[in-house]
């Protein structure tokens, strides 16, 4: 129940979301990511979805098509898309075509001109926001393609980040079920962007079996098939390809679904009902596409059924239906239905449309009286879910909507002498809230830049008021003035979309419009845009790298907003940021370099410097396994510490393949390391390694790493009856404590039992189960399972022996709820032994409480992370429960850690570490904030030797010295000297 209120909470906070950007408020563009995926270019042939595909020979409309109406549109309500295409040394193209490509829009293309400019001319803005792609092409070949978005608050002329053109790609497809070809096969290529796949190039393959894929850009994309009478397929795979054979997607066995189509409310079957069937994509983002041809079944019959074939029985797909009189299904609201991989027969319910009845509140204009005439304004993220014959009434003193979806709807309504009321209608409610009827009213407003005058020609746009019909953005004149018509009394924001760049998405003030001052012209003024200068250099030299996006706090700046100087590195952008306002963070961010960062302040003009070094590229080329999710980080080898270390590396997002899902022949992802050096890959969730490569700064390297036979282990945990499993951990017994696979703190149970840890294929596993209140049975608490068994590994707990103890520090408190702590069980006082006993509790109103070991002598090591660890002698601890009482840890020794630095040099935020060798191996650690000339003392340490070592945070490119080794008594202090101008290697 409280799950289903959440859900509709945050439905609702949706929905009103969607409500206020149809009402005026600004939609500000999505963030771009200038490392997003590239789409390559297509030359498609017809057939994507029963449309035609956009290529040189499909396309529907182009501007110079005749009756095409891509230049018709008039600027107030078109967007021309303004850029430039480059090459990788910035130097202008000339004669590159460049497309724009939206869906349910036609192709728009263009030329650039000599200095690799382009206007792209795309059509009206959309109601609310559309994503396309930009795809560039050179008469030699090369290529180049980028997201972008339109939103109902873009601009007449919209800048888009420059397009930098390189190598394209070929390779071949070959389609095959049971080892032979399969001609005829629809083949789509296409590419993840943003939260959606973008088709690159579709066709069908010929007699034998096989499609070519051309001009496609360097990234990660996905091939899918289908065939008749066989089970649809996809694969990943990375361009560019080591590999010179054809990628070779094989064909499934086929699955038939049949669906049931019924009435929500009266559960009678639907006759007549269409049926639709979706490629449930298994990836993170839940993505539901229809890149292979649309299944559409028969009709259903008299008994409500139908069934669709070429479905396969490893995928999950997605199912809906309309019908005549039936609302059709909204997919933001109430999402398609999910058919399991193992599912032949589904049923789907179809809702009818509904009247929702809305007291009348008296407001400062006049009820209207039953029978008067009402214009109904309805809106939606889609206008088909209302019905056809949607009507609004004034009926015993109500207002009465009819023809509204099942799910959340909004509108407004208006009488004929200009009386505006507005209504939403909740999920599942047949009764709404209050209306008030407003009478409609209009605001003039001028535009003025503090100490400049008027700002004429911005584009202005309001929040709050926005009345029936009326249009939603106006364009200041002359004299900087707009008038807002058909507004409600209330707080009006009006807002700048436009005007000059410096100004978009800024608030202009607030207006409390009321009858009395609806005539006056309201004067609003902006703060003057301040210029700031950036001045960026690479590898200590002015210049500016080829391509690059540029951050101002949380927002992309325009590449039309910026004068740029390449060969000075200088960049100049007018600011809107005041002097009251909190400083905000600059990011220059450019492929093959590390990022330039710095802060500006605003209030006046400013300077800031953005220092880039070239960076190295490793490409991780990944054989994933079969599930796609893959973890991977990169490690450098510390030559004077004679071991492998985690490198500074960020991830490439524009080359990462991420978690795909379903087979895959190569995903792939890149980082930028800040050093030269050996380095390798590792797969965090199977502790699974690549082999090492030297990399060199400025120059690309690559490795790669198999995960194919990395699998999951499945466990079962059964429990005695009434009582909970869910606490319950699992762990592997026949590995180092350490191991990556998540088996030091054990992998959580759910609520029904079910528990999975990462193994590779085939590898012998020896599983435990722990749990606070119940122990492992003495059969069935420990199993042994072969990775990647058909069926899941059973352990069971009974009730058994219970230890209790409470922890107070050395001033007398109560470590806090939820304080996690480790306490090692080892029967013979070795706690290296293999038959320790390792065990995580945590503390609950005031007292740890473990379980799981059987009776027995136990010697104890306690650590609450706090003071040093607590040791204790031979205990019994029998059957039921034993009370150790309260607990005091000592104080133990403690480190000195003295930093040295050059003069004059600011030292880096650090932490320093100091592990202890040998069992049992635990950690302290002592922080310095940058800047800071303090020395750093570590407390809590137990008698032995410990490694310390140093670790810079958010210092890329900087080597903290080598790691040092020292002696620690029971008690004292032992000092340790750093300097920080060594490198550690």
């Amino acid at each position: 129940m409280r799950r289903g209120g959440l859900i509709l909470l945050l439905l609702l906070l949706a929905a009103g979301a969607i409500w206020w950007l149809l009402e005026g408020g600004p939609l500000g563009a999505p963030d771009v990511d200038p490392y997003a995926a590239d789409e390559g270019d297509v030359d498609s042939e017809p057939g994507l979805e029963g449309r035609e595909a956009p290529g040189p020979q499909g396309d529907p409309a182009r501007p110079d098509d005749p009756g095409s109406d891509a230049d018709d549109t008039p600027e107030a309500t078109g967007i021309v898309l303004i850029g430039r295409v480059v090459d990788e040394r910035r130097r202008p193209v000339a004669e590159a075509r460049v497309e724009a490509r939206f869906p349910d829009r036609p192709t728009r293309d263009a030329t650039t001109d000599a200095e690799g400019r382009f206007e792209l001319a795309v059509g009206e803005r959309p109601g609310v926001f559309v994503v396309g792609t930009l795809h560039a092409r050179t008469d030699d070949g090369r290529v180049a393609a980028g997201p972008v978005s339109l939103q109902a608050s873009s601009p007449a002329r919209r800048d888009v980040r420059p397009l930098v053109v390189g190598p394209a790609y070929s390779f071949d497809v070959r389609i095959e079920r049971a080892g032979a070809p399969v001609a005829g096969a629809a083949v789509v290529v296409a590419r993840p962007i943003w939260a959606q796949m973008t088709a690159l190039q579709a066709g069908t393959t010929n007699d034998a079996g096989v499609f070519r894929a051309e001009g496609i850009s360097r990234g990660p994309v996905r091939v899918f098939a289908s065939a008749e009478g066989h089970g649809r397929n996809h694969l990943g795979l990375y361009l560019p390809r080591s590999e010179t054979d054809p990628v070779v997607v094989e064909l499934l066995e086929e699955r038939q679904l049949t669906v049931r189509v019924v009435d929500a409310q009266t559960k009678r079957p639907v006759e007549g009902a269409t049926v639709h069937v979706g490629d449930r994509y298994a990836s993170r983002s839940n993505l539901v596409l229809s890149l292979l041809p649309k299944l559409v079944a028969e009709p259903t019959d008299a008994a409500g059924m139908t069934t669709i074939g070429t479905l396969n029985a490893r995928d999950e797909y997605s199912v809906n239906a309309e019908a005549e009189g039936y609302a059709p299904p909204d997919p933001r609201l109430s999402p398609p239905k999910t058919v399991a991989p193992d599912a032949v027969e589904v049923t789907c319910e179809v809702k009818g449309f509904r009247t929702v009845s809305f007291p009348i509140a008296e407001g400062d204009a006049r009820v209207p009286q039953d029978g008067t005439s009402l214009e109904l304004q309805l809106v939606a993220w889609m206008k088909a879910t209302f019905a056809d014959d949607a009507a609004a009434r004034i009926e015993a003193g109500r207002l009465v909507v009819s023809g509204l979806p099942p799910t959340f709807a909004t509108g407004r309504v208006r009488t004929p002498e200009g009386l505006v009321a507005r209504f939403n209608a909740l999920m599942g409610k047949d009764e709404g809230s209050p209306v008030t009827f407003r009478q409609g009213l209009e605001a003039r407003v001028r535009i003025v830049e503090r100490g400049r005058g008027p700002l004429t020609g911005a584009r202005v746009t309001w929040t709050g008021g926005v009345a029936f019909g009326e249009p939603r953005t106006e364009v200041t004149d002359a004299r900087g003035e707009a008038t807002l018509r058909g507004m409600e009394p209330g707080r009006i924001t009006v807002v700048l979309l436009s005007g000059s760049d410096a100004y978009r998405g800024v608030s202009a003030g607030a207006i409390d419009l009321n009858p009395g001052n609806a005539d006056e012209l309201h004067v609003l003024e902006v703060e003057p845009p301040h210029p700031l200068t950036l001045e960026v250099t690479i590898d200590g030299e002015p210049g500016l790298p080829p391509a690059y996006e540029l951050r101002l706090g949380n927002r992309w700046v325009g590449p039309a907003e910026l004068v740029e100087d390449a060969a000075a590195g200088v960049l100049q952008i007018d600011t809107r940021t005041s002097g009251s306002a909190a400083p905000q963070p600059i990011e220059l961010r450019a492929r093959g370099f590390t990022s330039g960062t710095g802060m500006f302040r605003g209030g006046g003009s400013e300077t800031v410097r953005l220092a880039l070094t070239t960076a190295a590229e490793l490409t991780v080329r990944v054989t994933p396994p079969e599930d796609g999710d893959v973890s991977i980080a990169i490690e450098r080898f510390d030559a004077d510490a004679d071991r492998w270390v985690n490198a500074r590396a960020r991830r490439s997002e524009s080359e990462a393949a991420g978690a795909l899902g379903g087979r895959q022949e190569a995903s792939a992802q890149v980082f930028l390391i800040a050093e030269s050096g050996r380095f390798r890959a590792r797969d965090a969730y199977s502790d699974t390694y690549s082999d090492p490569v030297d990399v060199s700064l400025g120059y690309e390297a690559e490795t790669s790493i198999d995960l194919s036979q990395v699998v999951w282990i499945r466990v079962q945990v059964e429990v005695p009856e009434g009582t909970a499993v869910h606490r319950a951990r699992v762990f592997r017994t026949d590995v180092e404590p350490d191991h990556r696979f998540g088996v030091k703190f054990g992998v959580p149970v759910d609520g029904r039992g079910r528990a999975r840890m990462r193994a590779r294929r085939g590898e012998r596993a020896a599983l435990s189960v722990r749990h606070p209140v119940l122990a492992a049975a003495i059969e069935g608490g420990r199993v042994d399972v072969t990775a990647g068994a058909p069926k899941p590994a059973v352990l069971k707990l009974e009730q058994g022996n219970l230890l209790t103890f409470r922890i107070l520090g050395r001033d007398g408190k109560a470590p806090p709820r939820g304080r996690a702590t480790n306490v090692l069980l080892a029967p013979s006082g070795d706690f290296g032994a293999a038959d320790v006993i390792r065990a995580i509790t945590v503390v609950e109103d005031g007292q740890h409480t473990l379980g799981g070991f059987p009776a027995g002598t136990y010697h104890l090591w306690i650590d609450a992370f706090r003071d040093a660890p607590i040791v204790l002698g031979a205990r019994a601890l029998g059957a039921g429960t034993t009370d150790l009482g309260a607990l005091t840890p000592p104080a133990g020794a403690s480190l000195r850690v003295k930093l040295l630095a050059d003069a004059g040099a600011t030292t880096p935020n650090l932490w320093v570490v100091a592990r202890r060798q040998g069992a049992p191996t635990f950690s302290r650690a002592g922080n310095r904030p940058k800047g800071s000339a303090e020395d750093v003392r570590i407390t809590g340490l137990a008698a032995g030797t410990y490694e310390v070592s140093i670790r810079y945070l958010g210092a890329a490119g900087a080597s903290p010295p080598a790691p040092q080794r020292v002696e620690v008594g029971e008690q004292g202090q032992v000092d340790v000297t750093f300097d920080l101008g060594k490198r550690g290697g």
